[in-house]
C-alpha cells in the first residue's frame, strides 16, 4: 500500500494479546449447549502442551476436524475475545494443532476449564 507521497507503508499487527476481562457473553442455558460442543471437539485431542501464555493442542489432520476446529474458532470469537487462537498445519499433515492464548489469566482459565475436562477423561 502506498500512502500519499509514494512512499509504501507497512501496517503493523501485533501477535501481544491484550488483557482482556476473562468473560463469556453466552446466557447460561447457551454456555451448557456450548459446553457439550466443546467437549464433544475436545475429545479428539491427541496431544497436549503447555505454552507460555496458554495450551497446544493436537487433533488429527483430517479435513473434517480442520473444519471443526475452524468451526469452534468462529464461534468462541464472538463470545470469548479474551483468547487467542492459532491453528497450525505441520508437514507432513496428520495433525492439526491449535493453539490457545491470551493475556493475563487466560492460561488459567484453559487449564481449569479444557485442560481439566481431558485429564478427567
Amino acid at each position: 500500500m502506498a500512502n500519499t507521497d509514494g512512499a509504501a507503508s507497512v501496517t503493523s499487527v501485533t501477535t501481544e494479546a491484550p488483557d482482556l476481562p476473562i468473560a463469556c457473553n453466552l446466557t447460561a442455558s447457551e454456555l451448557r449447549a456450548r459446553g457439550d460442543e466443546i467437549a464433544s471437539l475436545f475429545d479428539h485431542v491427541l496431544h497436549m502442551r503447555e505454552l507460555p501464555d496458554g495450551y497446544s493442542f493436537a487433533f488429527p489432520g483430517e479435513t473434517s476436524q480442520a473444519q471443526a476446529l475452524l468451526d469452534f474458532i468462529i464461534t468462541e470469537r464472538a463470545c470469548c475475545p479474551f483468547f487467542t487462537f492459532e491453528l497450525t498445519f505441520p508437514s507432513p499433515h496428520q495433525a492439526v494443532w491449535l493453539d490457545v492464548r491470551g493475556g493475563v489469566g487466560v492460561k488459567d482459565f484453559v487449564r481449569d476449564t479444557l485442560v481439566a475436562k481431558l485429564a478427567a477423561n
